[in-house]
């Protein structure tokens, strides 16, 4: 993102907090580019001095979205707790996050926003949400209690797992609970862990 004024700031997150409210409250699909100028109170043309279209507008929601989920993972005390704990701890967050919001899960991974997403956070100085677990799989396996080769596969058969169970979770095609889900998703990283450490 080229560097820009605290004013044009204010103004194109004005954009992303409307956008982001119609999305919480109507859904992704009703985001027009009149409804986001009406709620922010700007023209609804001016949107397009700010942003190339909608998809890019939705991309940067989407981005801030994604960042408030890592504050929330940032935030979690894991002074003292063995990987399986912290693991457990990290996909319990992230899985709530989305799961009591599935409009922001439509948004964030099943929405087509073109190329902006990569692009926006290969500009990022944001940590992401995945990076912050696998910081801790690395610093575990530095210490050896697991192999550092089974780092990348626990990482991946995480990630699966937990977006597997919401992509189900958030369309209603199970009768599983919140509740239930976290159970079955502790279980499979008490399995996993069980599998490979040392």
């Amino acid at each position: 993102m080229a560097k820009m004024s605290t004013k044009r700031k204010r103004t194109l997150q004005h954009f992303i907090d409307a956008a982001k409210e119609i999305i919480e409250k109507e859904g992704v699909k009703q985001v027009t580019a009149r409804k986001v100028g009406k709620l922010s109170g700007y023209s609804y043309a001016t949107i397009y001095n700010y942003f190339n279209d909608l998809k890019e507008l939705l991309a940067y929601c989407a981005l801030d979205y994604l960042n408030a989920c890592s504050n929330d993972l940032m935030n979690i005390d894991t002074e003292g707790l063995d990987i399986v704990s912290i693991i457990q701890k990290y996909n319990t967050t992230y899985f709530k996050y989305f799961a009591k919001k599935p409009q922001i899960f439509q948004l964030v991974f099943l929405e087509d926003l073109d190329h902006y997403p990569t692009q926006l956070i290969s500009e990022t100085t944001e940590p992401a949400a995945g990076y912050l677990l696998l910081d801790h799989l690395n610093k575990f396996a530095a210490k050896g209690f697991i192999e550092k080769e089974d780092v990348s596969t626990i990482h991946q058969l995480n990630i699966a797992s937990v977006h597997g169970k919401l992509l189900f979770f958030s369309n209603n095609r199970d009768l599983t609970t919140l509740s239930e889900v976290i159970e079955i998703l502790n279980k499979e990283v008490e399995f996993i862990i069980g599998g490979v450490e040392k």
